[in-house]
């Protein structure tokens, strides 16, 4: 599952567009706390070598992704969120993806399964209702 860097076209408007991961250190940005920790303060930036993380700071922060969706669809500031979440605000030109080129790798999106081969027949019947979905919806957020 890939991230996109997203504002809204008045955000960037009243705020100018970063051209680069460092010019996010003047502007506003919308943060998601780490699983059981603290509000994120860097965001990932760059594959292998070319790795780094960038010191991001705002005033509005959610643990919910569609928040902080609405948030930047609003002008507070530019979030980073799943593809998934943000791509049809970027088809309905709500939203506009920033910085693609310096992407960090997608991470993985796993299901897993507790025990051997053997599954109850709700669990296979639920395996078996959500991997062609998921890996239909997938498909349509990375080619948005």
């Amino acid at each position: 599952s890939s991230s996109r860097v997203v504002a809204s076209p008045d955000y960037l408007a009243r705020n100018g567009t970063p051209a680069r991961p460092s010019d996010l250190t003047a502007h506003r940005c919308l943060r998601f706390p780490r699983l059981g920790a603290a509000i994120r303060t860097t965001w990932p930036f760059g594959k292998g070598k070319r790795a780094i993380e960038i010191q991001v700071a705002g005033n509005f922060a959610s643990d919910d992704f569609v928040a902080l969706r609405v948030a930047a669809e609003r002008g507070l500031g530019i979030a980073r969120l799943p593809q998934l979440i943000v791509h049809d605000a970027i088809r309905a030109g709500r939203l506009v993806s920033l910085l693609d080129a310096h992407a960090p790798p997608p991470t993985p999106l796993h299901i897993v399964q507790v025990g051997g081969r053997h599954h109850p027949p709700r669990t296979r019947a639920f395996l078996d209702f959500i991997e062609p979905r998921l890996a239909r919806v997938l498909a349509q957020a990375t080619a948005a």
